[in-house]
C-alpha cells in the first residue's frame, strides 16, 4: 500500500492537479454555486491562517456545527491546516448535548450559523475555554463573533502553519450513542489516509464520477464516503437544497450524479416508493411485469448484462443519466430490497464500518458481491471472528482510542485488535455476514438468543408499520417475552382510509409472527404515535426507547404527556364553537376524563375504535345537526382534523342544523335501510336458476370436503328453515364460510346469507356469482354502519345471517374475543332474534391464515341449539362487563366454546 500522508498534504497535491475543476457544487433555490479546486484551497488555507494568527495552537480543538454545505468542506481543512483538531457536532443535537461536547472537548473556536446564537448567547459565559464563534451566514456581529466571508476574503501571503506528524489528530468523531452515552472517537491523519488508500485499490471511482453529499459531515462513513474519498480522487461532490426527496432528485439530474452513498433508510424509502406505485398497476399486468423482471435478472445474474437499466428507461430517469452505484452503509441493509434493487437495474454495493475504523472495514464490489453480505476485508485491513462470533478488526484505519477515556479504549482494543462489538461470520469466499450487535442481543429466560435488529427488518416489510422496536420484558408469570413498540404508518393507512390502526397492527404483527420460530415471535406491543429516538444515519436508541416506554409494558401506566403549549393557530381552532362543542363532546366521552389535545389520536389516545366512531358520528350529528357522511368516521384521525373537517362541513351546509330525523341510537341507526348500492347486491327473491344452483354447489362443497377433509356434520337438525336466525361462529380459516354452505340442508341454504371482505370476494372474476351465493361483499373495517345495517336488513326480512363476530381469522384457531357488533345486532333490533352457536374445528390446520394452499386435515362443524336474545340479554348481565354490547358478544363466544369442550 502507499504511504500514509497528511491530509491538508492530499488536498494541495489534488488542487495543484486539477486547479480549475470543480469540485463543490451547492444548489440554493434552484440556482448552481460552483467552487473549483483552487478556490476551496485557497479559502481553506486562509481559514487555517486566521486560526494560527487566532491564537489556535498545534492540536487544540475546533469545533464544526454545520450541516452539509461546501463552507463545511473548506472549514475542515482550514483546521488541518491550522494544526488543530477538528470536531464535528451535529446540528439535530440538544443543547444540553451540544454543551456537554463542546465542554468534553475543550473547543476553542467554533464555526456554525446563527441558527445557534442565541444558544451561544445563553452558555458562552459558562463555556470559558471558547474564544470566537465564526458565522458562516451571517456578518461580523460583535467582539465573540466573526464571519466567515471576511475571513476567507483575506489574503495571506505566507503562513507559519505548525509542522504535525501522520500520528496526529485530525478529528474527534463523537459516537452516537446507540448504547450508552457518546464517546470521542480519535482518529489521525494515518487512520483516514490509509482508509483512502484502501478504497482506492478498489477502482471502483474515478475523478470522473460526481458524489451526492445527504449524509450528515459529522458522521464517520459520509465524511469518508462523500468528502475525502471523492476529494481525493479529484472527483466533484454535489450538494441538494435540502433533503426533501424531490431536491435530491433534482440533484441527481443536474449533476449528472455517478455515486449515491446512502444509509438503508433512504434505500429502503426510495424502494417503498417504488413498490407502491408498482402494486396500483393492474394486478394481471403487475404479475407480468415481476415475471418479466425475473428474466432479466437471470440474464444479468448469467451474462453480467443488466438489461432491466434499458427496459425501465422512466425509473433510471429519475436518478439521472449517468447514475452507476448505490452504496448503502451505516445500518444493515435489508437482502430483499438489495436484491430487488439489482432486478430493477440497478448495483447497490453494501460495505461495513464504524466510526472507530475511519470507517470502511469491507465492502462488496461490481464485478464480485454477495446480496446479504457486507462484503469482503478491503486491502490494509485484518478481520477475524472471536469464538463469541464477535468481529475483530486490525489495520492502520483503527483508531487511536477515546477521548479522555482510557477504561473504555482498553476495553475495546486488545492486542492491537479492534473488538467491534458485532457480531458475525466470514464464509468460505471470504465474504462478511453480520448477524447482530452482541451489546443489543436480547437472551430470553429459555435461553434463547434474539438479534433484535434481523427482526425488526422482518417486521418493518408490512406497510402498515413504519417503525418497530424489540425489547425483552418480563411477563406476569416472571418470565421474558419478546415485546414491540410499533409506530403505525400514519400516511398509509389515510392513503387507504383505514382508521382501525390497533386493529391492523395486531393483525399483522400475528401474521408475521406465525411465521417465526415460536421464540422469535413478538408476545405484547405497544402503539406510540412519536417516531422512535434514532441517530442521524438511522440506529435506533434502543436504550433511549427502552428508557421511555418500558413502564408501559410492566404497569400498563399512560405514557407521560409533554407540556402542551397550543399556538394561535391551535387556541383558535379550539376556541372556536365548533372546536368548543366538540372537545366538549370528546371530553364527556372519556372515562379518564382528561385535556383534549388538538394532537390526539382518537383510536390510540382517546380509544375510538370503530364502534365507537360510529357513535361519536351520531353524537356530532345531533350536536351540530348535519349529516355526518362516512369518510368522517372513517378517514379521521386526529381531534385536529375532526374540527377542521366539521367546520368544513358545516360551511357547505346552507342549514345546519335542521336534518329530517335525528339519529339518538343504534337502534335507530340498525333502522336505517343500507344505501341503494348494498341492497343491489342482497337477492331477497331467489329465482328458479337461483335455487338449483344452491342445490348444486353446496353438495358440491360437501363432497370436495368429505373426500380431502374427511368432513364431520353434528348437530345438523338444529338449523330452522327459515325465520332471523344468526349463525354465529369462530373464525380460523378461508374455509370456515364454505364449510357453513357445505353443511347446511337445502332450504336453509337458500335463506342464508354471508358476508364476506369485499377485499378478497369482490374482484371481477368472480363478482357475478356472489349475487347467486347470497355473500355480500363488504369491507367491515372501513365500512362497520354499512355492515350493522346490511345485517339488520337481511334480518328484518326473516332471512338468517352467518356471522363471524371475531372479525378476524383467529391467530391460534382457538376462538378469541367477540366484537360488541353482534352485541349492538341482538339488543337493538326489537325482532324476535334466535341465535345459534356455531363451532368450526380443523380448518385452521387445514388452512391457517398464514400459509397459501390448504392441506388435507380431518373438519369437523357443530351447530348448537337456538338461543333466545332475551335469554342471551339476560345471561349477559350476569357477566360483570360494564359495557352491555360487550357482554352480550361474551355470552355468544362461550356458547361457541361449549361446543369446542364436547365430545
Amino acid at each position: 500500500m502507499s504511504k500514509v500522508f497528511l491530509l491538508q498534504d492530499k488536498l494541495v497535491e489534488v488542487c495543484q492537479k486539477y486547479p480549475n475543476r470543480i469540485v463543490l457544487s451547492k444548489i440554493k433555490d434552484s440556482q448552481i454555486a460552483n467552487y473549483t479546486y483552487s478556490h476551496i484551497l485557497r479559502q481553506a488555507t486562509n481559514i487555517g491562517a486566521w486560526l494560527v494568527d487566532s491564537g489556535i495552537k498545534k492540536q487544540d480543538k475546533v469545533a464544526i456545527i454545520l450541516d452539509n454545505c461546501p463552507e463545511w468542506a473548506i472549514i475542515y481543512f482550514g483546521i488541518l491546516f491550522s494544526g488543530a483538531v477538528a470536531v464535528p457536532i451535529d446540528t439535530k443535537l440538544s443543547e444540553f448535548e451540544v454543551s456537554n461536547l463542546l465542554s468534553d472537548c475543550q473547543a476553542k473556536i467554533v464555526f456554525t450559523t446563527s441558527n445557534f446564537i442565541s444558544f451561544f448567547e445563553k452558555n458562552f459565559p459558562n463555556l470559558t475555554y471558547l474564544k470566537k464563534i465564526v458565522l458562516v451566514d451571517k456578518p461580523n456581529r460583535g467582539s465573540i463573533y466573526a464571519a466567515f466571508d471576511d475571513i476567507v476574503k483575506e489574503t495571506k501571503s505566507e503562513a507559519d502553519f505548525p509542522q504535525i506528524s501522520v500520528d496526529d489528530l485530525a478529528s474527534i468523531i463523537y459516537t452516537s450513542g446507540t448504547i450508552a452515552k457518546p464517546k470521542g472517537v480519535m482518529l489521525s491523519h494515518k487512520n483516514f489516509s490509509a482508509n483512502f488508500l484502501s478504497l482506492e485499490k478498489l477502482n471502483i471511482c474515478s475523478h470522473k464520477d460526481c458524489f451526492i453529499s445527504i449524509l450528515p459531515l459529522h458522521h464517520a462513513f459520509a465524511f469518508t464516503a462523500t468528502l475525502i474519498f471523492p476529494l481525493f480522487l479529484g472527483a466533484k461532490i454535489a450538494y441538494p437544497d435540502s433533503l426533501k426527496s424531490e431536491d435530491i432528485f433534482e440533484c441527481l439530474r443536474k449533476n449528472n450524479v455517478t455515486i449515491f452513498v446512502g444509509v438503508p433508510e433512504i434505500f429502503n424509502m426510495i424502494y417503498n416508493s417504488i413498490l407502491a406505485k408498482m402494486k396500483q398497476q393492474l394486478l394481471l399486468k403487475r404479475l407480468v411485469l415481476n415475471l418479466y423482471l425475473e428474466v432479466l435478472w437471470f440474464i444479468r445474474r448469467m451474462t453480467k448484462i443488466n438489461l432491466a437499466k434499458f427496459s425501465l428507461i422512466s425509473l433510471h430517469r429519475k436518478f439521472g443519466r449517468n447514475l452507476k452505484y448505490l452504496i448503502s452503509g451505516g445500518a444493515k441493509l435489508d437482502w430483499q430490497v438489495a436484491k430487488d434493487f439489482f432486478k430493477l437495474g440497478f448495483t447497490i454495493l453494501e460495505g461495513y464500518g464504524l466510526t472507530e475504523t475511519a470507517p470502511v472495514v469491507s465492502f462488496n464490489l461490481a464485478s464480485r458481491y454477495k446480496i446479504g453480505s457486507i462484503g469482503r476485508p478491503i486491502e490494509g485491513v485484518s478481520v477475524k471472528i472471536a469464538q463469541d462470533n464477535e468481529i475483530l478488526i486490525r489495520g492502520d484505519n483503527v483508531m487511536k482510542g477515546y477521548f479522555n477515556n482510557p477504561e473504555e479504549t482498553a476495553k475495546i482494543i486488545k492486542d492491537s485488535w479492534f473488538y467491534s462489538g458485532d457480531a458475525g461470520r466470514i464464509d468460505k469466499d471470504g465474504f462478511l455476514f453480520i448477524t447482530g450487535r452482541l451489546k443489543e442481543i436480547i437472551v430470553l429466560s429459555s435461553g434463547k438468543n434474539i438479534y433484535p435488529e434481523e427482526i425488526e427488518t422482518y417486521f418493518k416489510k408490512s406497510e402498515f408499520i413504519k417503525e418497530i422496536c424489540l425489547l425483552e420484558v418480563e411477563n406476569i408469570e416472571g418470565n421474558e417475552i419478546l415485546a414491540a413498540v410499533v409506530v403505525p404508518d400514519f400516511e398509509y393507512f389515510k392513503k387507504i382510509g383505514d382508521a382501525n390502526i390497533n386493529r391492523k397492527i395486531r393483525w399483522e404483527i400475528e401474521n408475521f409472527s406465525s411465521r417465526l420460530p415460536s421464540y422469535k415471535r413478538i408476545s405484547d406491543f405497544i402503539i406510540v404515535k412519536d417516531e422512535l429516538p434514532k441517530t442521524r444515519l438511522g440506529k435506533i436508541r434502543r436504550y433511549e426507547v427502552r428508557t421511555k416506554y418500558l413502564d408501559k409494558f410492566i404497569n400498563r401506566q399512560e405514557i407521560p404527556l409533554e407540556e402542551y403549549n397550543p399556538t394561535i393557530e391551535d387556541i383558535n381552532i379550539l376556541d372556536c364553537e365548533v372546536g368548543k362543542k366538540t372537545a366538549d363532546f370528546l371530553y364527556r366521552k372519556l372515562s379518564s376524563k382528561k385535556e383534549i389535545r388538538l394532537e390526539d389520536h382518537l383510536e390510540l389516545d382517546l380509544g375510538f375504535d370503530s364502534l365507537a366512531r360510529v357513535e361519536l358520528a351520531m353524537g356530532l350529528q345531533n350536536i351540530f345537526g348535519v349529516a355526518i357522511p362516512d369518510s368522517l368516521i372513517n378517514e379521521i384521525f386526529t381531534v385536529r382534523e375532526l374540527i377542521l373537517k366539521l367546520n368544513e362541513l358545516l360551511s357547505l351546509t346552507e342549514k345546519p342544523g335542521k336534518i329530517s330525523k335525528k339519529i339518538l341510537s343504534w337502534q335507530d341507526l340498525l333502522n336505517q335501510p343500507p344505501s341503494d348500492e348494498l341492497i343491489r347486491k342482497i337477492n331477497l327473491s331467489p329465482n328458479s336458476l337461483n335455487k338449483l344452483l344452491n342445490l348444486i354447489m353446496p353438495k358440491f362443497l360437501f363432497i370436495i370436503f368429505r373426500l380431502f377433509f374427511r368432513l364431520k356434520i353434528e348437530g345438523r337438525k338444529n338449523l330452522p328453515k327459515a325465520g332471523a336466525y344468526v349463525l354465529c361462529s369462530n373464525h380460523a380459516s378461508y374455509f370456515d364460510g364454505f364449510v357453513v354452505a357445505a353443511s347446511a340442508p337445502f332450504k336453509t341454504i337458500t335463506n342464508l346469507y354471508f358476508l364476506g371482505d369485499k377485499n378478497i370476494f369482490e374482484h371481477p372474476l368472480i363478482r357475478w356469482a356472489l349475487k347467486l351465493a347470497r355473500l355480500v361483499p363488504i369491507d367491515p373495517t372501513k365500512e362497520l354502519l354499512n355492515t350493522l345495517q346490511v345485517s339488520s336488513y337481511i334480518l328484518r326480512h326473516n332471512k338468517m345471517l352467518c356471522i363471524f363476530p371475531e372479525g378476524l381469522r383467529s391467530f391460534e384457531g382457538k376462538p378469541v374475543e367477540f366484537k360488541k357488533g353482534i352485541g349492538i345486532l341482538i339488543k337493538e333490533l326489537g325482532i324476535d332474534l334466535k341465535i345459534i352457536p356455531v363451532a368450526i374445528i380443523g380448518t385452521f390446520q387445514a388452512w391457517p391464515r398464514t400459509k397459501l394452499f390448504p392441506k388435507p386435515y380431518p373438519l369437523k362443524i357443530k351447530f348448537g341449539k337456538p338461543i333466545d336474545a332475551r335469554k342471551l340479554l339476560s345471561e349477559s348481565k350476569t357477566t360483570g362487563i360494564v359495557d352491555e354490547y360487550k357482554a352480550i358478544a361474551s355470552v355468544i363466544k362461550k356458547e361457541v366454546e361449549k361446543l369446542f369442550m364436547i365430545r
